[in-house]
């Protein structure tokens, strides 16, 4: 007994070939679908496809050549087998392809034989039009170089054919190797996976197509099923296909989680459940794994310490560390709890911050003249001993005379004609320069009469 008819099934439901019957139409396939029809209605020169590996470009080729095979259209599909057709290989096989018994093997005869063929076809007001599969093999600059004489040829004003090429997104690369297919691109399409709720609704399109139930799989295992595949269809079908077999052997009626892990475990498959581009129609890209970011580096907290302390001790200034050390001490003298500690830094605080605003009083100058007030010397009289002195002896006359100033030598020996009186202080006498010595009157009479002699001697001589 297999498990098609275990399960109750007509055919196999998740066969990987593109069968008509089996196409899925979920959102990224009709967007790309009307695109490329777009191109084709509208006759076209080139229309571009690409998608990832697995994720139905054939199967979306096949389903447009079935609906454009009316009698007002002529399309036909071609897939390109290998990378290494080389020159001259493609216009034989689009000649055979469009009906050409012996096509010829020169460009320029294969040509010509091709633009009679299209040309009848337009006559008779058909559209003809060529779907080229596993286009990312034409991989050779001198193939690409035998698609620019076919976008060239017109009839009436008119594209002779439309061109459309399905490829991997390495059929980018390809086109650039000639610039100017490159720009003759008239369309381009990109088709992605699909997301979690499309695969849900693939799965059960597949089963109903083949009489199944739609309810074969529960939802947990069509959940793994998309965490193992992404969403991508062929991915989907193999893995699918496998679970049921899984089911069978365990005689399970129903397809369960456990039996997706199984048949995952025995094809070697991981869960990798990527991100699906949110943009519809855009294929799957690799994606590469982020490097672990390192962890942040903390330096862990002292043992008991303070909430309100955040400096560790070894970098704390000679304050922090005094306050820290007072906090021990009053934790261990008085066994205060969080709430008197948090009122007892407030108060501290407070008195260090009036103590930091506190400005220092300001020095008074030193009067490098005046004996400092604060030294007791009898011979200086201050202002109190003054009054006292006024009010018991009742003469005000005292007030009027002088204070003695004391005497200073001068700090270093100065000739006295470059000495100076500091401003606003009294000159003081031993700076002045010294008088001549004073002669008494007698001795002056004395030097006068002395002078006078001279005087006559010198008259008489």
């Amino acid at each position: 007994m297999s498990y098609l008819k275990f399960y109750k099934l007509d055919a196999d439901p998740f066969r990987n070939e593109p069968e008509s019957r089996f196409y899925f139409e979920g959102a990224v396939q009709q967007q790309a679908r009307m695109r490329l029809e777009r191109a084709i209605q509208q006759r076209k020169g080139l229309a571009v496809l690409i998608a990832g590996q697995g994720c139905g470009k054939t199967t979306l080729a096949h389903h447009i050549l079935d609906g454009l095979s009316g009698a007002e259209s002529a399309t036909r599909m071609l897939s390109v087998p290998h990378p290494n057709c080389g020159p001259g290989w493609l216009l034989p096989e689009i000649n055979r392809a469009f009906g050409v018994g012996d096509p010829a093997e020169d460009p320029v005869g294969a040509l010509t034989q091709l633009s009679n063929v299209l040309v009848g076809l337009a006559t008779k007001d058909k559209n003809p039009v060529l779907l080229l599969d596993e286009a990312q093999l034409l991989s050779n600059q001198a193939v690409l170089t035998e698609l620019r004489p076919i976008l060239n040829l017109l009839h009436r004003g008119r594209k002779l054919i439309s061109l459309v090429l399905f490829g991997l997104p390495e059929l980018d690369e390809s086109l650039r190797l000639d610039a100017s297919v490159a720009q003759r691109i008239d369309i381009r399409v990109e088709m992605g996976t699909m997301d979690r709720e499309a695969s849900t609704t693939y799965v059960q399109h597949r089963l109903t197509c083949v009489g199944g139930s739609a309810d074969l799989f529960s939802q947990d295992a069509v959940d793994s099923l998309f965490s193992y595949t992404t969403g991508v269809p062929r991915l989907i079908n193999t893995l699918a296909d496998n679970a049921l077999y899984e089911g069978f052997m365990e005689q399970s009626l129903r397809v369960t989680r456990s039996l997706v892990m199984a048949a995952a475990e025995q094809l070697g498959m991981e869960a990798r459940e990527l991100k699906v581009s949110s943009v519809a129609g855009r294929p799957p890209r690799p994606q590469v794994p982020r490097p672990a970011s390192p962890p942040l580096a903390s330096k862990p907290p002292a043992p008991d310490a303070p909430k309100s302390v955040i400096t560790s001790p070894d970098t704390a200034s000679g304050e922090s560390r005094e306050l820290m050390s007072a906090m021990d001490d009053v934790e261990a003298d008085t066994g205060t709890g969080d709430e008197d500690f948090d009122s007892w830094l407030a108060d501290w605080q407070s008195r260090e911050e009036k103590s930091a605003d506190q400005k220092p009083e300001k020095k008074e100058k030193v009067d490098l003249f005046t004996q400092p007030a604060d030294l007791e010397d009898d011979s200086l009289n201050t202002f109190e001993d003054l009054w006292s002195e006024l009010k018991e002896s009742g003469d005000y006359d005292l007030l009027n005379e002088p204070v003695p100033s004391p005497a200073k030598k001068p700090a270093r020996d100065v000739p006295p004609d470059e000495q100076t009186t500091p401003v606003g202080l009294p000159p003081d006498p031993s700076l002045e320069a010294p008088s001549k010595p004073s002669i008494s009157k007698t001795a002056q009479a004395e030097a006068d009469e002395i002078d006078a002699l001279f005087d006559e001697i010198q008259i008489r001589d």
